[in-house]
């Protein structure tokens, strides 16, 4: 018999209780709560603070939990905010058929939500949520079609004044088409404010910040649509104008018609061998 004590060392130390692993690799969850600062600038401490340690061979820190999460969402959705931004763009100018003015229009889309930036730093703080950033796609979306419904205004006010572009064009078509705009704004923001009023209740956690954000995105795209499109298209819908006079007036020269000349063609002496009624030849 071996005893124990001859081969090796047995003391008492204290462990883990339980043993965490990922995947093959064992894990240890260090977690902490925050009060006073900003999680954001906490995380960033941290993260630094874990980038300093010289790690062992096969160890490693990282930042886990919701701000993680978080962090990756956010980036998830700014490539779906630049895709999306790309494909209203391509909408703008297929529809207007003016790069300049489509991205006139496509500059000043973000004005339009400056109303609703306001409404959620006044409401939550500037602390952006799901619902916050469905109501700046609806805001964007109310602004994209009324700039759009004012230029299809002001194009077929042109054409039917005989294709003249003139200050006074935009400025009735203005007027005519403030009313629709007036009426679609009113009519959607008494829609969402019983939200904004009555919706701090269990089950209307996403409805209520998308409200806040819709009503006062609505505030500044009505001020776009009436005050900012038709100053736009004044600057810009000029040179589409002239790009479509320039494009009438290259045409294809006609093919002068060939003048008549005389032909000698040479014809070569036949004999042809007739048969008469009576048989002669």
């Amino acid at each position: 018999h071996v005893r124990l004590k001859d081969v090796a060392s047995a003391r008492i130390v204290s462990g883990a209780a339980v043993v965490h692993r990922d995947a093959v690799a064992r894990r240890m969850d260090v977690t902490a709560r925050v009060q006073g600062r900003d999680p954001a600038a906490v995380a960033a401490d941290v993260k630094a603070g874990l980038a300093k340690i010289n790690w062992p061979l096969e160890y490693r820190g990282e930042l886990l939990g919701e701000y993680a999460e978080r962090l990756a969402a956010q980036k998830r959705l700014l490539a779906f905010a630049i895709a999306a931004a790309l494909g209203v763009f391509l909408l703008l100018q297929a529809f207007v058929r003016s790069w300049r003015l489509a991205t006139a229009i496509f500059v000043a889309l973000p004005t339009a939500l400056v109303g609703g930036g306001l409404a959620v730093l006044l409401s939550a703080g500037g602390l952006l949520s799901f619902g916050s950033v469905i109501g700046f796609v609806a805001v964007l979306g109310i602004a994209v079609r009324s700039a759009l419904t004012l230029v299809g205004g002001y194009r077929k006010l042109e054409q039917q004044e005989g294709g003249t572009f003139r200050a006074e064009l935009i400025q009735r078509a203005t007027q005519e088409g403030s009313v629709p705009t007036l009426l679609t704004a009113t009519t959607t923001g008494l829609a969402f404010l019983p939200l904004v009023l009555f919706g701090n209740v269990v089950g209307l956690e996403i409805a209520q910040p998308m409200a806040v954000v819709v009503l006062g995105g609505l505030v500044t795209t009505t001020i776009l649509s009436l005050v900012g499109v038709p100053a736009l298209y004044l600057l810009f819908g000029q040179a589409y104008e002239r790009e479509i006079d320039l494009a009438e007036d290259v045409s294809v020269p006609a093919i002068p018609e060939a003048a008549a000349i005389p032909l000698a063609i040479p014809v070569s002496e036949a004999k042809y061998k007739v048969k008469s009624a009576g048989g002669n030849q």
